[in-house]
């Protein structure tokens, strides 16, 4: 029942993120977030590589509870773990997300059928699969430091004379590489609040500025 299911709004999963990497990492965010880190510092709570999860339960990733031992295990497909750095940390950071933001009910989900029902649920794509993906997002790309490169990049880019669309994918090819993130996931995190840098983007040369307006 989607009732059953907690909602998030965009800015409480934008201050849960922000929250989770200042105490992870006291001294200041490095890009690339290193998400492996995070998930292994959390308390109760192992990584772990499991062959066939994808072909068997059509999934890249899962979260496995262990009540007895009162811990849980994150699962990602060996496949995706030996694939593309950028696929494999975005599920982890999924994962994870999910563990944080869905506790209560993945509290329930301890073994591989009890992750296929839990996927096969509509409330899991409209509410919870949601609210996962925007708070991994928001830990792999941290708004403050996304900002900053983005308008440094910019500036190297618009001297170079390309066009609107020509810099708005440049950009986001060399983001997604200094962020180790998927290009679809960078152009997803560029459009929309709390950035809105492809909006500022879209004004800079309406105005004919050189650098990203604020």
């Amino acid at each position: 029942m989607p009732g059953a299911y907690p909602d998030y709004t965009i800015r409480q999963l934008e201050s849960i993120a922000a929250g989770i990497l200042r105490i992870r990492f006291p001294a200041g965010v490095t890009i690339p977030v290193d998400i492996d880190l995070i998930v292994e510092t959390e308390p109760d709570v192992t990584l772990d590589i499991a062959p066939g999860l994808r072909g068997n339960c059509g999934v890249a990733g899962a979260v496995l509870a262990h009540p007895k031992e009162g811990r849980f295990t994150i699962i990602i497909d060996r496949d995706v773990a030996d694939g593309t750095a950028a696929f494999y940390r975005f599920t982890v950071a999924e994962e994870y997300a999910h563990l944080v933001l869905h506790r209560g009910i993945l509290e329930k989900v301890e073994d591989l059928d009890d992750v296929v029902k839990l996927h096969e649920s509509d409330a899991y794509y409209n509410v919870l699969d949601r609210n996962a993906k925007w708070l991994a997002s928001a830990l792999l790309m941290p708004p403050e430091l996304l900002r900053r490169d983005a308008r440094a990049r910019f500036a190297a880019l618009r001297a170079t004379g390309m066009t609107e669309e020509q810099l708005a994918a440049k950009m986001t090819i060399q983001l997604a590489q200094h962020y180790n993130v998927s290009r679809a996931a960078m152009g997803h995190r560029l459009k929309n609040w709390p950035l809105s840098i492809v909006a500022a983007l879209r004004v800079a040369f309406r105005t004919n500025l050189n650098e990203l307006p604020d």
